[in-house]
């Protein structure tokens, strides 16, 4: 015989969800126990910017600012989707538009000079 358990007197939500803006294109990183959210954030449904929320246990989140080093060299305000550690370069990564970020933090980006996806002179066809 199953029994089921009575639902929690108060549940707890264990996803980020901001009242006051849409998020999509989430990318979750964690680095020493701690987890940086990236994501892409919106105040309208078409207008997208990166962004990045923060959580030591997954139920408390934090959003703090993207910095860019050099904003002038931006491509996008999208300059930091789905971050990963560079274990050569020792450093974050994100790729974007067919150009790359690069950050010591993950917080505050440059762009990556000379570390960019290729370009193909024709079409690409499958």
């Amino acid at each position: 015989m199953l029994i089921e358990a009575p639902p929690p007197a108060e549940a707890k939500i264990v996803h980020y969800a901001p009242a006051d803006h849409y998020i999509g294109d989430v990318h979750p990183i964690f680095v020493k126990g701690r987890c940086y959210l990236f994501y892409l954030k919106s105040e309208t449904p078409t207008r997208y910017r990166s962004a990045v929320a923060v959580s030591d246990d997954l139920i408390h989140w934090q959003q703090h600012d993207l910095t860019h080093k050099r904003p002038h060299l931006k491509v996008h305000e999208c300059f930091v989707v789905a971050p990963f550690y560079d274990h050569v370069g020792g450093v974050y990564r994100s790729f974007y538009h067919l150009f790359s970020s690069v950050s010591d933090n993950l917080l505050s980006w440059d762009r990556a000079e000379g570390y960019e996806l290729p370009r193909l002179e024709t079409e690409y066809v499958v």
